[in-house]
């Protein structure tokens, strides 16, 4: 149709998959049909788009409960993304004066962590080149997860107790990283990601390592992503 009205053709066409109830197709008939605004309502719409750009290969069926909703929400979102935010901002306010710290000298933990994040703006860009959003939304998560395991190794809540150099920097560090990774995850959660930023007053900053500023206030705020209690969904 295109060619014989003599309109340029496209040049790539790609066809993605059907979202699933239980291994079967939505259907009116069948009456499995989700309402997509009935979850927005309930859980808010970041956290809808998360799922689906987080659970779906784009080519691929994919399979849709509600179960595997909450699941997700509550390991990605509340406990790795959400839980990194308040432990790295409660932290802060704590022992630092709620100020940005100074970074100091980075130790080889600090160093692989900065590569990471200075590697992961160019391997999200190929991914979605490549329509691999779903690969794109686990490399930015596998960042957030690194820094979490990263808090708990390092413990800046002892180290705050015998070298605050040392506290300062592991702080300074997982901030920066939740930066990038968080504008890394602005496409699929445009509203909460703005939060954080704003929080760590890095709005309008480049996913560039060493763009948090120290000394800059953070924001105070209520938790990002609440844990869903199974019981109540």
């Amino acid at each position: 149709m295109l060619f014989s009205l003599g309109l340029e053709l496209p040049k790539t066409i790609f066809a993605h998959g059907w979202w699933l109830i239980g291994e079967t197709k939505m259907s009116k008939s069948l009456g499995n049909v989700v309402n997509p605004l009935d979850l927005i309502a309930d859980y808010g719409v970041d956290a809808v788009r998360f799922y689906l750009m987080r659970e779906m290969v784009l080519g691929l069926d994919a399979n849709f409960t509600l179960d595997s909703f909450i699941k997700s929400y509550n390991s990605d979102l509340a406990n790795d993304f959400g839980n990194l935010l308040n432990r790295v901002s409660g932290l802060i306010q704590k022992n630092h004066g709620g100020l940005i710290p100074e970074p100091g000298e980075l130790t080889p933990a600090e160093e692989d962590i900065k590569r990471q994040a200075e590697a992961l703006p160019i391997k999200i860009k190929d991914l979605i080149s490549d329509y691999k959003v779903q690969e794109a939304v686990t490399s930015a998560l596998n960042l957030v997860q690194v820094l979490n395991k990263y808090m708990e190794t390092q413990a800046p809540w002892k180290l705050a107790k015998t070298d605050m150099k040392a506290a300062n920097r592991v702080l300074y560090t997982a901030a920066e990283g939740l930066r990038i990774a968080t504008i890394m995850l602005a496409p699929v959660m445009p509203e909460k990601t703005a939060r954080v930023l704003d929080i760590l007053g890095a709005k309008g900053v480049l996913p560039v390592w060493g763009e948090l500023t120290p000394g800059m206030a953070l924001k105070s705020h209520p938790p990002l992503f609440p844990r869903i209690e199974v019981e109540k969904a």
